[in-house]
């Protein structure tokens, strides 16, 4: 094989891999299950919270739609949202209000009864918003130690802090971008060196 056929095979190879890439770059959350929980549990614990955050299953990952059937804005998980999205023998029951994922993580008291959620982004692990019960003074003394103290804020619905990183891009579509130009100005080079 001389270098031209071998730059050929790679260009073919660079293109068939960044046009995969950039068409599949959204193919699920960058923060997985575990690590949206550890992102609950953790607020739940610098908070003085003495709640346990549950790892959370695939149906667990949502978005916020508008059902058009009903008129109603809900949450529903991704895949049926997807599946009513690309389906075009019809027209979709489900109209997207936030295009951007969440997790939906349970909480539980230490007798295991559900006493709210958190939302955690999926692409950055930030927590969003928080609904959890208010801690009674009894269940506090009883699963902390005495020199325990709460924190005043532990209404029904808590406004976690900003985060200052994020994000919020998947990095697969960034890379597929890059490698399409790059793909695309190597092709005209090779083009315009031919004649």
């Amino acid at each position: 094989m001389t270098f031209r056929d071998i730059l050929k095979v790679l260009l073919i190879v660079i293109f068939v891999t960044g046009t995969l890439n950039f068409v599949y770059a959204n193919g699920g959350p960058v923060v997985g299950q575990n690590q949206a929980r550890s992102s609950a549990q953790s607020y739940l614990n610098s908070h003085n919270i003495p709640y346990s955050a549950i790892t959370p299953k695939w149906d667990d990952l949502k978005v916020k739609v508008n059902d058009t059937q009903i008129g109603e804005v809900k949450w529903i998980p991704v895949a049926v949202a997807d599946e009513d999205q690309f389906n075009s023998s019809r027209k979709t029951r489900y109209e997207i209000v936030d295009a951007y994922p969440v997790w939906m993580i349970q909480i539980n008291d230490k007798n295991g009864k559900n006493v709210g959620q958190i939302r955690v982004d999926c692409n950055t692990g930030e927590v969003l918003k928080v609904n959890v019960d208010p801690v009674s003074i009894t269940s506090q003394k009883q699963s902390k130690p005495a020199n325990f103290t709460h924190a005043a804020n532990t209404g029904a619905s808590i406004s976690p802090e900003p985060s200052s990183s994020n994000i919020g891009f998947n990095i697969g579509f960034i890379l597929g971008a890059i490698i399409l130009v790059i793909v695309v100005c190597t092709g005209y080079w090779a083009y315009s060196k031919r004649g």
